[in-house]
Parts: structure tokens; sequence; C-alpha cells
């Protein structure tokens, strides 16, 4: 059944209000495989790669490959790896691993805000399958979703579009709103040295004479004996290399095991990430505190990099990790002021006009983003 789409723009209903009809995907998508492409065989270039990630939008790697797997303006879904089940919309074009299945809605063209929606009801199947029971072709085809449906009973697509239009617009306002605040609390940019017209010297990292300290976490606890509650407002910081180490949020009620406070880093044991904590937290196990007198939100995002060039360099996954004793004999360089001793003003200010200048290419992609209706 061929669907057209009206053009007015909608009343939205909540989805509670909503009749849900239960489809199988076949009936929705046709469904296409990708083509596996080893590594050896990639070659360096700009179109994108999906690979059956859970992350980065599912990019693995730029090539300049070419396959039958070629496409665009597609609902890309895992049925291997490490995100199985989870989907990802393309409006490039690309080309997908033999772990990806290709999604086409069949009814009515592809759009960003149909896929979008879909995405969401596919990824809510991923709990039936797993390692030994793969989400694969023929699975996919009979996995029923659940779907808003019209008055003849067919899937909603109208109030798909615009529910996800609508929620993509808000998110955009609150996003603008949150950069406005952030630039007017930062300040104006101010001209400073570049990084190669400072003179640099190495110094300790951390311990007796280092520039920060070093310990283990205050509140390590296993993910299984995490209390649940209603207020999950606390993040949880496990060794995680994405979300600023943030896998969950968790209650309060936790805090009976310990806390860890605002203002300081983590550092993944095996993992050698780094990342900088506003808030006070909780974490997993193997994680490593730092704390400093100079440390703050802006010295942090110039040294964090700096460490994990370090850590990367020296320790890696197994036996050789990150522990505080191997942590203490880290070196870096830092720049340095007229007395010899680290410049945190001028890091800070580094920091400082680098997320000013993001902050405002964010803005105008967005207004170009408006500006072309989008």
């Amino acid at each position: 059944v061929s669907i057209c789409l009206r053009k007015e723009v909608l009343k939205m209903e909540k989805l509670s209000e909503k009749k849900w009809t239960s489809y199988q995907i076949d009936e929705i998508f046709d469904i296409e495989s990708g083509v596996r492409l080893e590594s050896r065989n990639r070659t360096p270039g700009r179109r994108p790669f999906i690979g059956a990630l859970d992350n980065s939008n599912g990019v693995a790697q730029f090539v300049n490959n070419k396959n039958t797997s070629l496409d665009s303006n597609f609902l890309g879904v895992n049925y291997n790896g490490n995100g199985m089940g989870i989907g990802f919309y393309h409006p490039y074009e690309c080309i997908c691993t033999d772990d990806v299945k290709r999604f086409h809605l069949k009814n009515i063209p592809d759009s960003q805000e149909a896929d979008l929606f879909n995405k969401v009801v596919v990824e809510k199947q991923r709990g039936k399958f797993g390692y030994l029971y793969k989400f694969n072709a023929k699975r996919m085809a009979r996995t029923s979703i659940m779907l808003p449906a019209n008055e003849s009973g067919y899937p909603d697509y109208n109030y798909m579009i615009e529910y996800t239009k609508q929620k993509r617009e808000n998110l955009i306002n609150r996003c603008r709103r949150y950069i406005e605040k952030r630039i007017d609390y930062i300040g104006d940019e101010i001209k400073i040295p570049t990084l190669t017209e400072k003179e640099w010297q190495k110094f300790k990292a951390f311990g007796k004479g280092g520039i920060c300290n070093i310990e283990t976490t205050s509140s390590s606890i296993d993910k299984i004996r995490i209390i649940d509650g209603d207020d999950k407002v606390l993040p949880y910081i496990t060794r995680s290399e994405s979300n600023n180490g943030i896998t969950q949020f968790i209650s309060k009620r936790n805090k009976e095991y310990g806390v860890d406070h605002a203002g300081s880093i983590t550092v993944g044991l095996d993992t050698q990430t780094a990342y900088w904590q506003p808030h006070e937290f909780m974490t997993g196990q193997n994680i490593q505190i730092v704390t400093g007198n100079h440390l703050n939100e802006w010295s942090a995002q110039f040294l964090i990099p700096l460490l994990r060039i370090q850590m990367k360099k020296k320790f890696n996954w197994g036996g050789n990790g990150a522990t505080i004793k191997r942590m203490k004999s880290l070196s870096l360089m830092l720049p340095v002021n007229k007395n010899g001793d680290p410049d945190y003003a001028y890091m800070e200010q580094y920091a400082k006009n680098m997320m000013l200048r993001k902050y405002k290419q964010y803005l105008a992609y967005l207004d170009k983003k408006a500006e072309a209706g989008s």
C-alpha cells in the first residue's frame, strides 16, 4: 500500500494517546545486506564505512572503496558485534560491512524523521537477541514491532515524521540556549601566544613534587551491587572510552558505598582514559582520581590530552595498566611562565579560547540548518 504524506502541520497527540499496532519488520522495511570488507583491503578515503558499532553513528573508518552495499538515506541495523540491534540513520553515501543490514521503508520514501522514529522502535527488540542468537536477516524479518497507526490501520508515518521533527527542534533549541549561556559564562576570547611561541618544560605529573595528586576512588562499586531508585541523578563512571566515562546514572542511595567529589579527573586503569568530572560521582572498578590545587574545568581540559598521550605510550590493557605507582612515574611537558613554573593562566585561557571557537562553530551550523529549513 502506497502512503501519501500530507503537507499540513499535524496537531500532535501524545504517544500514549495514539493507537499502536503490531507489524512485522518485513512489512515495514526491505532488508538488504552489507558486504564484508576486510581491513587489509580497505584504502583510505572520504567515504564512510559502516561497521557494527554502538557509537560514532556506526562509522568505523573512512575509505575509498566501493561495493554493492553502496547506499544512502537508509537505516543501518547491526545484527552482530558490540552494537547488536542498534541502528543509525545514514543520509550520506556509504558502504556497510556484512554485520550491518540496510533498512529501507517500503511504502514511503526514506526520510530522516521516519527512520529515526523507527530506529528507536527497532532497538527495543535488542533484548531478545545475543551472541548465540544473532539478530540476523531471517529473525529481523519475522520480528514484530509496535508503531502508531492511522484510522485505516496503516503505520501513521505523518505522525512519526511530525513527532520526530518537533522533538529535534526542541533539542536544537535546548542546545542553542545551552551554548549561548556557556559563551556568556566564558566571556570574550583573549589573544594569547600560540603553543609554539611558548616555552615548555618537563614536570613530574603526580606524587611528591608533582603538579597533581592521584589516589584510588572513594566509591568503587560493582554494577551488580548498585541500589535501584527513582532518583537516577548520580553519574556512574567506568573505564568506558565514551560519554565522559559515564555508563549510567544511579540513585543517590548508593552514596552509602562512598562518593567522589566534583572537580577531579577520572583515570581508567586498563583503558588509559581520562575525563574531567564537574559533578560528584561514583565509579566502577579500577578508576583512579586526580586532584590538584590548580585543577579546574579549564586547566583540566588542557592537561587531559597531554596525560592521555603519555598513558597510551607507556601503558596498555592487561598487566601494564595505569596503576597509581606507574602513574607517579609520568612526566608532562607544560608551558611555563617567566618564573619557570607551569603557566596555568595560559592553559586556562587557551582552553577557553578553543571552547569559544567550537561553540561559535556549533551556533553557525545551527543557523545554517535553520536557513536551509532542516
